[in-house]
Order: structure tokens, then sequence, then C-alpha cells
């Protein structure tokens, strides 16, 4: 196997300069780092990065925390944290904190021992201790899919305007003819996600001059079970509803399932419209109109801004992406 000195006495020139080439420090002529980089082709010399590493006292890694070992939402997360890491030449380390804060507290710890240069949480609200412990460590980290709903604790996040969204869906239900919309999903005390999509909702109804009834919306969780027994419920109850805005894929893949098992049309005698454009929007019979998380997206920006704080020692910045509809046949 080719070394540094190899390349250096092909090249006409010495270590150190190869050493600067390799690097990308400057000081070197056009003509010079030509030979260099012909001279590392000629040999096929390769870095060794353990060695290099090590003199740098650096690991290369990226830590990511995630709350469940495995969701469509988070594995296409994990597919933009990846390969925007393995793009910058570093490793992934993956610690599963469930919900436990304790659990969470030592995931953290474990994988500063492991000396990660920097930390995504997936869909994970961070402590004050955490954040304390992470600044201390002068360690860059990211949130993505949620913030901090504490005026006293704030951590950067990547994540989508959840409102701007149920605005954006609403307007499409209207426009589309439908006028007493049901909201089924999500959890009542989640003011980090949940509020903001039944919210855009309501303002979205007010403004346009239609009624919002509250005995329509119905909230519990983001669950195929639970999007089948509220359904259910509204059918019993012999509700009169022509839409239903859906907090997740899987809650209106159930709605569609029950309305159909009713022999109720869906879109023809009510309309539905998911939320994520996840895998399950396309298994549903009629496929769901949906609204797309860019969810590849928010993992490759998370990354991206961390690896960026890593290299020049600068804070991490938060940053809302946009959604968009996907229109299919349930709307």
């Amino acid at each position: 196997m080719a070394t540094i000195k190899d390349v250096a006495q092909l090249s006409g020139v010495s270590t150190a300069t190869v050493s600067r080439v390799i690097n990308g420090l400057g000081g070197y002529s056009d003509k010079t780092r030509e030979k260099v980089n012909l001279a590392i082709q000629e040999l096929q010399f390769q870095r060794n990065e353990i060695a290099r590493s090590l003199i740098e006292n650096r690991s290369k890694s990226i830590g990511v925390v995630m709350p469940n070992l495995s969701t469509d939402v988070a594995n296409k997360i994990m597919e933009g944290i990846e390969d925007t890491s393995f793009k910058n030449d570093y490793m992934v380390l993956v610690a599963h904190a469930g919900i436990n804060l304790e659990r969470l507290d030592i995931s953290v710890t474990r994988l500063l021992e492991r000396r990660v240069e920097g930390i995504v949480f997936l869909s994970t609200q961070i402590t004050k201790p955490i954040v304390n412990q992470l600044d201390g460590a002068h360690v860059p980290y990211i949130v993505t899919g949620t913030f901090s709903d504490d005026r006293e604790l704030y951590y950067p996040y990547v994540k989508i305007d959840d409102y701007q969204a149920a605005v954006d869906a609403t307007n499409l239900i209207l426009n589309r003819g439908y006028r007493k919309i049901a909201i089924l999903g999500g959890i009542k005390d989640d003011f980090v996600t949940s509020h903001f999509r039944v919210q855009g909702v309501h303002d979205t109804l007010k403004r346009r001059g239609v009624p919002y009834y509250p005995e329509l919306t119905l909230q519990g969780s983001f669950s195929f079970a639970f999007g089948a027994s509220a359904t259910n419920r509204l059918l019993s109850e012999k509700s009169e509803f022509d839409a239903i805005f859906c907090l997740s894929d899987e809650v209106a893949s159930a709605a569609v399932q029950v309305l159909v098992r009713n022999g109720i049309s869906v879109p023809r005698d009510i309309g539905v419209i998911g939320f994520d454009d996840s895998k399950t929007s396309l298994m549903s019979i009629p496929r769901l109109t949906t609204i797309h998380q860019p969810l590849n997206e928010i993992g490759v920006v998370a990354t991206q801004k961390v690896i960026d704080a890593i290299k020049v020692h600068q804070e991490v910045d938060t940053e809302i992406i946009a959604t968009k509809i996907v229109q299919r046949e349930s709307l």
C-alpha cells in the first residue's frame, strides 16, 4: 500500500506539501496540486482516516436519537441523514431512546462518550439538562419534526409548517365543494403538531365563512386503530359531515375503509384527505389525497446543518420546510 512518502517522492515535493494538498489547506501552486493528484491516482493512494481522526482528535461520527425503533416517517428521515453523512465522510451512530426521559438522558451521554461530533434528534423534545449538557460539550445538535413549547427553552429544529399545511388542505376541501368537515386524529394536548393542524382548519373555515362543528373533532392518536374507532363513532352517532381532514395517513386510511364498508362512496359522498404521504396513502382504496411531508429533505437539511456547524464552529439555525398536497382519488 502506497504511503504519503511515496506520493511525495513521485511528485517531487515534500510530505508536508502532499499533506496540504490532500487536506485542501492551500499554500501551493495549481501545478503542484496537479502533480500531487496525478501521483495519488497512479499510486492509488488512500488516506488512513483512522490515523487521521486520532491525530485530529475527531470521530467523524454523527449521533441520531430516535423515539421508536422503526416507523415509515423515521425511516425516510434516516435515509436523508445517512446519505448526507456518507457524502460528508461521517458515520452514523443510532440510539433508540423510546419516550422515557431517563433513557433519553442515558442515550445522549453514551453518544457523547463515543465522541460523536454532532447529534440529530428525531421527533424528540429534549430537556433543559440535555441542552446544557450538549452546549457544555460544544456539540452541535438539531431536532426534527418538533420544537419546544416552553418559552424559556429554545433549541434549533427543522420541521414542516403544520399550520400552513392544514390551511392549504382546508382550502382544497372547500374548493371541491365540501362544507361540513370532520377532523380526526392527533392528540388534544399536543401543542407542537396536532394543535397547529387543527387550528389551521379552524381559521380557514372562519376566514371563508364556513361553520366549524366542535363535535366533529375527535382526537386521540395518529394510529389506524384510532381512525377506525373515530369514524365508527361518527357514523354510529349519525353525525352529518361530507369531508374528513385526517392528521395522518393511518387515520385517513382507516376512515376510508370504514366508510366504504358502510356503503359510503369516497369521495362522492364523503371526501377524505390524509397527512404525511406515507406508503399507507398508496395502499388505501381509493388512494389517498394527502399532504406530502418532505421527510428525506428534513433529514438532509438537519444533518447538513449539524455538519456545517462542526466544520466552522457556528450555531445551528432553525428551518421551516414547506409541504405540498398530493392529489389522488379520495377527495
